[in-house]
């Protein structure tokens, strides 16, 4: 890198950093990683960078053993972040969903599910598409 650094609206995940530091290093990183190199991010932020940003979760609640209760599957791009709660991640069954607006609601105080039909079906199509 020969420039200071300068923000970017690119999507990057913790899971990214790993093979971006092999690529820095040198190093090839295995093929089955989840994780992609941002290293062109790093040397070009205006490049668009992924447009969704996907995650999993589990949430086991008291008294944290035994096999999870929830799942979350969040879904985050550019505007929104979409959270789907689910009892089972193999089936699927949908306890709940979230979703925020990022310009206007950073802190995620104000779940728009249930006003935005046509967002929560747009981001459960990509899903659909990552998970199947």
């Amino acid at each position: 890198m020969k420039k200071p650094g300068r923000p970017t609206d690119a999507l990057v995940q913790s899971i990214d950093i790993y093979p971006t530091l092999a690529k820095l290093s040198g190093l090839t990183p295995p093929k089955d990683i989840n994780g992609k190199n941002f290293l062109d991010l790093l040397n070009n932020p205006s490049l668009p960078g992924p447009e969704y940003a996907l995650s999993y979760n589990q949430s086991y609640g008291p008294p944290f053993r035994g096999k999870p209760r929830m799942y979350a599957v969040t879904l985050r791009s550019r505007v929104y972040r979409y959270i789907q709660w689910q009892k089972d991640l193999a089936e699927g069954e949908i306890l709940f969903r979230e979703l925020y607006d990022h310009r206007s609601d950073p802190g995620e105080t104000n779940n728009l599910a249930a006003s935005e039909p046509k967002v929560i079906k747009h981001f459960e199509k990509i899903l659909r598409e990552h998970l199947d």
